[in-house]
C-alpha cells in the first residue's frame, strides 16, 4: 500500500489535501504553545533581573516564582530557582529556604546548566554554617561534584578551591594543592585565580615549607606583577614564618618597599594565622590569650586580649568570633 492509501484510503486527491492541511494545523498550537512558554519564561525572568538590580527585590521575586509556579518546563526555571535561593541566602538570611531551592534544582532540574552552582552553594552553606563532620563532609562532596559532573562548568574552578580551602582545614595539605593546581588550569576570573594562588601559598605553609610558599608567591609575582594581594600572601608568608614556626628567616623575593616588619612579640602558643579579603592578617596565640592584628604590609595595628582564649575565626570581611572556655563569643556584644 502506497503512503497515499494508508493515510488517506481511497479518498479523492482534493479530499485528501484538506485531511493533509487539517492535521498539520492541528499540530501547530502544541509548537507555538511551548515557544510561547520559553519566551514567557526567558521575559520575567529577564524582568526579575532588572527588579533585583535596582533594588525592588519584591517585583524580582514575584516574577521569578511566576516561571515556577505558571512555567515549569521553560528552560528558565533551573535560572529562577536558583536567582531564588541566591536573594534567600544573600538577603533574606534564610539557610532553610535557600537550601530548599537549590536542591530543588538538583531535584527536578539535574541535567540543566545551573546544576552545578547548586551543588556550589551547597557545598558553600555546609562549609560555613556545619555543625559537624558530616556536614564538612557534605560540603566537600558537593564541591567535587561541581568539578566531577560538570568538569566544563564555570562554577568547577570556584569548587576546587573552595574543597581546597577546607582540605587544609582538615590537615590534608597534599590534596589541597592539587584542587588549587586543577583551578589554576581553568580559566579563573582575576579574582579566583588570585584565590587559587593563595590556597597554594596557605597549603604549602601550613604543611611547615615556608620555602615552597615564598616560591609559590615569588611565582604568582613573575605571572601577575602590580597587584595588591602578591603583597598581602607575601606578608602572610613571612608572618606565618616568624610568628607560627618562629624560624629565623630572610626576604629574598622583597618586593615591597612599603613592607614593615613590627616588633616581635613575646608569643608563647601561636597556633593560627588567618588572611582576610579585606587585607588584614591576624596572628592567634592561646598561649598569651592574644589575637594580633596586622596589615597587609605585616605592620602591626592591633593586640587584642581575651580570656580563656582557646581559638578564634575571622570572617572575610573581619568580623571576629572566638572560643574561650568551649563557647562561642562576638567581641562587639561584649
Amino acid at each position: 500500500m502506497d503512503i497515499h492509501k494508508r493515510f488517506f484510503g481511497t479518498s479523492s486527491p482534493i479530499k485528501s489535501l484538506a485531511l493533509f492541511l487539517l492535521l498539520l494545523t492541528s499540530l501547530i498550537p502544541f509548537s507555538f504553545a511551548e515557544n510561547q512558554q520559553k519566551d514567557i519564561g526567558r521575559r520575567y525572568y529577564l524582568s526579575g533581573k532588572m527588579f533585583f538590580e535596582r533594588g525592588d527585590y519584591e517585583q524580582a521575586v514575584n516574577d521569578w516564582k511566576f516561571i515556577i509556579e505558571n512555567t515549569p518546563s521553560s528552560e528558565y526555571a533551573d535560572d529562577a530557582l536558583i536567582a531564588l535561593g541566591e536573594y534567600a541566602l544573600s538577603v533574606e538570611k534564610d539557610l532553610k529556604k535557600a537550601i530548599d531551592y537549590f536542591q530543588k534544582v538538583l531535584d527536578n532540574y539535574a541535567t540543566r546548566d545551573k546544576a552545578p552552582a547548586a551543588f556550589y552553594y551547597l557545598g558553600k552553606i555546609k562549609a560555613k554554617y556545619g555543625i559537624n563532620q558530616k556536614d564538612f563532609d557534605d560540603a566537600i562532596a558537593n564541591f567535587e561534584r561541581v568539578f566531577l559532573i560538570h568538569p566544563k562548568s564555570e562554577w568547577a574552578g570556584p569548587a576546587s578551591i573552595s574543597a581546597a580551602e577546607l582540605y587544609s582545614l582538615e590537615g590534608d595539605t597534599t590534596r589541597a594543592r592539587a584542587y588549587c593546581n586543577r583551578a589554576l588550569r581553568r580559566r579563573l576570573s582575576k579574582e579566583y585565580n588570585e584565590l587559587a594562588w593563595i590556597c597554594i601559598v596557605r597549603a604549602w605553609a601550613m604543611a611547615d615549607h615556608p620555602q615552597r610558599a615564598l616560591d609559590a608567591v615569588h611565582l604568582y609575582q613573575l605571572k601577575h606583577p602590580f597587584t595588591s594581594t602578591n603583597d598581602i600572601v607575601y606578608a602572610a608568608t613571612v608572618l606565618y614564618r616568624h610568628y607560627i614556626r618562629s624560624e629565623t628567616f630572610h626576604l629574598p623575593y622583597y618586593s615591597d618597599d612599603a613592607f614593615k616588619f613590627s616588633v616581635p612579640f613575646n608569643l608563647k602558643k601561636p597556633n593560627r594565622l588567618y588572611l582576610t579579603q579585606e587585607n588584614n592578617i591576624f596572628v592567634i596565640d592561646v598561649g598569651r590569650d592574644w589575637i594580633l592584628q596586622f596589615d597587609s604590609h605585616g605592620k602591626f595595628k592591633e593586640k587584642r586580649s581575651i580570656a580563656n582564649l582557646d581559638n578564634a575565626y575571622i570572617t572575610p570581611s573581619n568580623l571576629l568570633y572566638y572560643l574561650a572556655k568551649g563557647q562561642a563569643f562576638d567581641p562587639r556584644f561584649g
